[in-house]
């Protein structure tokens, strides 16, 4: 965890190196696999796009993760690495069932939807939550055309503007969703991060999530079971569905056997976390009840995270009553 004053050496305090990265973060996200700007510390980048999130619905209220992701423009100059970039969109990436609770198999419409943006106060962070009503929520929101990929994406840039002031943010990541082998290759076994807040589990004095780790392990590039998702070795709690999924950062990789070494440590955005697979079996009968198996293999679904681009494009708003499978 990070400790306020120090840091990988730097001396500026928490919440100014915070203010650093969440800028950054927040409006250039879509993290791709490129190296991270050398002014910004990895775990500042990491937990500045996370953040809690919360809905209301009849039937009481369920916590869960989500984080923030942005579309670019075309830089200006393509002759230069660093620049002003135009921002597009910004949108709160989340899961399908964090919006839309079940109940004995039906969705149930939310009452209302809360986040949080980490603001400074008195030299500290402090959650400033922000709340959208169910017809808000309906009209920012696009959903992927078949209801059964379980991520939903929430349109958010005219209130981050609000809470940032409308502040030009300089440009450290490049877009792309998907891993570049000339940055970081991903394949079955390797590790993986999950980033979110498990049980509602963080680090509250300094509003940080909690990282846990895993391994791929299904095919990477496959639709598991026809759907676009792969599947993670690795036990989570209700809370983490929403959680970002990276590969584990790493400044070393062999390319054609020759030992190649970067000062900063690279990774890839993977996809985004929505619970454990599960099995049900025939029910058990019992003169007044039945008991019906399930079967779970502490292993977790993760939806490939280029299906943000294609909602972005092609994804479909909510309408009562109008299926959208």
């Amino acid at each position: 965890m990070v400790s306020e004053g120090k840091h990988a050496g730097r001396s500026q305090p928490l919440a100014t190196r915070f203010r650093i990265a969440l800028a950054v973060v927040v409006l250039t996200l879509l993290l791709g696999s490129q190296a991270l700007g050398a002014d910004l510390a990895l775990t500042d980048m990491i937990h500045g796009a996370t953040t809690l999130v919360t809905s209301q619905s009849k039937f009481g209220e369920a916590q869960a993760t989500g984080f923030f992701c942005s579309r670019q423009g075309p830089p200006p100059d393509p002759r230069k690495q660093f620049q002003w970039v135009p921002i597009k969109g910004i949108w709160l990436i989340v899961n399908r069932h964090a919006i839309f609770r079940k109940v004995n198999g039906v969705e149930i419409e939310p009452e209302q939807i809360t986040f949080n943006v980490r603001k400074e106060v008195n030299g500290r962070l402090e959650w400033s939550p922000v709340s959208f009503s169910k017809d808000e929520v309906f009209k920012r929101t696009l959903f992927h055309p078949d209801k059964r990929v379980d991520v939903a994406i929430i349109s958010v840039f005219d209130t981050l503007e609000e809470h940032f002031g409308g502040s030009k943010i300089s440009l450290t990541i490049t877009s792309g969703l998907r891993p570049r082998p000339e940055h970081v290759t991903v394949e079955v076994g390797d590790e993986v991060l999950i980033i979110g807040y498990p049980k509602g589990f963080y680090d509250q004095a300094n509003l940080f999530p909690v990282v846990k780790s895993g391994i791929i392990s299904s095919k990477w590039g496959a639709d598991f079971g026809g759907l676009p998702h792969f599947m993670i070795d690795a036990k989570l709690f209700p809370g983490s569905s929403g959680s970002l999924v990276i590969s584990k950062p790493t400044n070393y990789k062999i390319v054609d056997g020759k030992p190649l070494f970067s000062k900063l440590k690279k990774y890839a955005f993977l996809g985004i976390f929505s619970g454990e697979p599960e099995r049900y079996r025939s029910p058990i009968q019992f003169p007044e009840f039945a008991l019906v198996p399930r079967d779970t293999w502490d292993l977790g679904i993760v939806w490939y995270g280029g299906l943000i681009e294609y909602i972005i494009d092609q994804g479909k708003r909510y309408q009562p009553g109008v299926a959208t499978h």
